[in-house]
């Protein structure tokens, strides 16, 4: 991505990137889910209840608990907004893609698995409300509904719920992690655990959820130039621009949540700043002139990739 190359790893191929206990970070969504995962019944309440759940994974996290919150209010800062919240959110799942920068080829620090791992379900929750509330992000984040309210949404809306396995956190996990994030309860007294934050990450998650529904307003009205066997199993998803690919694929748990709905449109990625950094709303603004994939793909490489 911008700043140094890498726009491969933020837009999924980190899912597939190894820990140094040998563990995938996108657990289930890769390849290289090790077969020795130890999975049990889930048995929280609600919609989860009873269906498979990887605690192993569950294991890995849970002692760098406090280190991980101590780490998000780090990154929110005092009084946040909501955007703030985002902005938090995007640089600690980037972690990982700066550690590989850093380090090409290394497994990622377990502590810093543990770290995303603990932060993408809500950067991936924080996209879907901002994409659907213009004025959301400007509002303090102390002024989002309480963890009782996120608790009801997350079961009500299906958040849980894999389609082989169900997310292992405890209810009182997600209730603690979002009363830090929204200043209702202090972090836990410890310093955070080290890890490199990429602070460009919220403007690259705005491009390519600006990219992807940029594609699904051109697929809406018909356009399908450069997407070769497009529908048919086996088309060479390989070749098609960038925008459709990831359309296709939605290779991150946020870009699953960008596309959730089909109403959405590309200009609602401005909702998820209080003000859209210069690339983002060029590509706004440029984005409707597009005559095809290609040039829509041109015009995010252009901005995506500039120093």
């Amino acid at each position: 991505m911008r700043r140094g190359g890498a726009l491969d790893g933020f837009l999924g191929a980190l899912r597939d990137w190894q820990d140094t206990d040998g563990r995938p970070l996108g657990e289930r969504a890769s390849p290289l889910y090790p077969a020795d995962t130890r999975r049990v019944a889930c048995p929280y309440s609600g919609g989860r209840a009873g269906l498979p759940m990887n605690v192993t994974a569950l294991a890995q996290v849970r002692p760098h608990r406090d280190h991980n919150l101590a780490m998000l209010a780090a990154a929110c800062g005092p009084n946040p907004t909501v955007a703030g919240l985002l902005r938090a959110c995007s640089a600690l799942v980037a972690a990982p893609v700066v550690c590989r920068m850093e380090a090409p080829g290394a497994p990622i620090p377990v502590e810093v698995a543990a770290l995303y791992k603990t932060t993408i379900g809500f950067h991936q929750l924080l996209v879907s409300l901002l994409l659907d509330t213009e004025g959301l992000a400007a509002l303090p984040a102390a002024e989002l509904d309480d963890s009782d309210a996120l608790l009801a949404a997350l079961e009500g809306g299906g958040w849980l719920v894999g389609t082989v396995e169900v997310c292992a956190g405890a209810p009182a996990d997600f209730a603690a992690t979002w009363d830090v994030l929204t200043g209702r309860r202090a972090p836990p007294a410890v310093a955070p655990a080290p890890a490199p934050l990429g602070p460009w990450a919220v403007e690259a998650t705005g491009l390519a959820v600006a990219l992807v529904l940029a594609t699904a307003d051109l697929l809406t009205a018909g356009n399908r130039e450069g997407l070769d066997g497009f529908g048919a199993v086996g088309a060479p998803v390989a070749s098609w621009p960038l925008g459709a690919r990831l359309w296709r694929d939605r290779p991150t748990p946020w870009l699953v949540a960008a596309t959730a709905r089909a109403d959405r449109t590309a200009s609602q990625a401005a909702h998820l700043f209080e003000a859209a950094p210069a690339p983002v709303a060029r590509f706004l603004a440029e984005a409707p002139r597009a005559r095809d994939h290609r040039e829509l793909e041109a015009l995010y490489l252009s901005l995506a990739t500039e120093p």
